[in-house]
């Protein structure tokens, strides 16, 4: 399977992984479901941020 290089897809996926992952480690420690809404909600908002920034 060929790695996926779209770095906004790459996102999406990130975001879909946090939101329905129950069981996620950050830099090896175990997070809490307060701690992946934080992570999704971060990330959305940087993926909303960069599709402005970089828009055709």
């Amino acid at each position: 399977m060929q790695k996926e290089k779209d770095i906004a897809k790459q996102i999406e996926n990130t975001i879909n992984q946090v939101t329905n992952d129950t069981d996620l480690n950050f830099y090896g420690r175990s997070i809490n479901y307060e701690e992946r809404k934080f992570l999704e909600t971060v990330l959305k908002m940087s993926l909303r941020l960069s599709k402005e920034e970089f828009k055709n």
